[in-house]
């Protein structure tokens, strides 16, 4: 139609569909957006080029736009016969003879915005596991500080027995050794017997110290291996009774070692000892003098075996027990004779027990009796050795 003739020349695409859906004009424009001739779409209807468009939600669009006499726009994602994609935005503007529509091609800017959009996904991504790689070394570095931490500490309290709990008994031996010295021609045989019984219990005492540092500063630097064999347990209590005999005879302890059943277990000798005899060592130490302290193996169910050491001495409450097992770091309490000791070794007893699959129960009664019970696994024939390089703080 002559009065569209205006429009050939615009690079935007015009058509103009009357009130049967018929083009009455099509420009060159949208004839290259349809990918068609202008004499492809003049004199056909809507639905004859692009079958199925009524029921489109465009077709419902411009049947408003065409009822009602009113403009709107559209973004139209238009299928090519070639099975590629256009994207036009479509301005509809009712006219005399029905519609015109400006079609705008927006195919490249959507290619770019799409572009985009994958690009912020993509830099979203990126963001997220760079977070997470950011909060993943946060939590490593605090861990590290953590444990640095903790070494510090660790560091401190080392030295802080050194320079107490160690010295002491070398203190006592010197002046044991002075007054034997100083005093050799007039001591009769009666007090060089006790001076030497002192002498032997401030050694026991600072061999045992030094043990549990050794032990605890192996801990301390992760490189601690847990030998897990056959543990012949009558050897390992006569071992801890003969160590302490005299330790008990100096408080007119009796020291029993009661032997009921002959059973051995299954984790590593060096620690179970170490455990025994720190056991033993608190038991004497919270006992009276003319109290007594009890050794005894037995067979428990489920394959387990169980080392008893039982006093009859200060004992302690249900929250003193609560508070031992709970507050490992807790400082360590003064003995019934005044004897001193560093914390340490009942820690390393129930970090010692976990290691070789064991656990130490406790029961206690104030002012009458206290039972450590060392529960491990039984030997069976069929277990073999085995080797563990064990990190016991993680």
């Amino acid at each position: 139609m002559r009065k569209y003739k205006i429009f050939d020349g615009m690079i935007e695409g015009v058509q103009v569909i009357d009130q049967n859906w018929y083009y009455i004009y099509a420009n060159d424009a949208v004839a290259k957006h349809a990918k068609l001739s202008k004499s492809d779409l003049v004199g056909f209807t809507m639905m004859e080029k692009f079958p199925g468009i009524e029921k489109t939600p465009l077709f419902k669009l411009l049947e408003k736009c065409m009822q009602n006499q009113q403009a709107d726009t559209w973004i139209n994602e238009f299928d090519f016969p070639d099975q590629s994609k256009g994207y036009f935005e479509l301005r509809i503007r009712p006219v005399e003879d029905g519609l015109l529509i400006l079609s705008f091609d927006i195919t490249a800017q959507k290619k770019a915005d799409e572009i985009i959009r994958k690009s912020n996904e993509e830099l979203e991504q990126l963001v997220e596991v760079r977070t997470k790689e950011i909060l993943d070394q946060k939590i490593l570095i605090e861990a590290q500080t953590e444990y640095l931490k903790d070494l510090n500490n660790a560091k401190d309290k080392f030295f802080n027995i050194i320079a107490h709990d160690l010295r002491s008994p070398l203190h006592s031996l010197k002046g044991l050794s002075s007054i034997m010295i100083d005093g050799i021609d007039h001591l009769s045989n009666e007090d060089i017997k006790k001076l030497s019984l002192g002498l032997q219990t401030t050694v026991d005492n600072a061999i045992n110290l030094t043990d549990n540092l050794i032990e605890w500063a192996r801990i301390q630097i992760q490189e601690f291996e847990t030998r897990k064999e056959e543990v012949v347990l009558d050897d390992v209590l006569n071992s801890v009774w003969h160590l302490y005999r005299y330790q008990a005879e100096k408080k007119n302890i009796k020291l029993c070692n009661i032997k009921k059943s002959k059973v051995n277990a299954f984790g590593d000798k060096n620690q179970i000892t170490f455990i025994v005899r720190n056991l033993l060592n608190n038991a004497i130490k919270f006992t009276p003098e003319g109290g007594m302290v009890e050794m005894e193996v037995s067979k428990t169910s489920n394959n387990r075996v169980n080392i008893l050491v039982k006093d009859n001495g200060v004992g302690m409450s249900k929250e003193e027990i609560a508070d031992l097992l709970t507050q490992m770091e807790k400082s360590s309490t003064t003995g019934t004779a005044g004897e001193k000791g560093t914390g340490m070794g009942l820690k390393l007893c129930f970090e010692f027990a976990k290691l070789n699959g064991g656990k130490i129960e406790v029961e206690s009664i104030p002012n009458q009796a206290t039972e450590f019970s060392l529960v491990l696994k039984e030997f069976q024939a069929k277990t073999r050795t085995k080797k563990d390089k064990t990190n016991m703080f993680t």
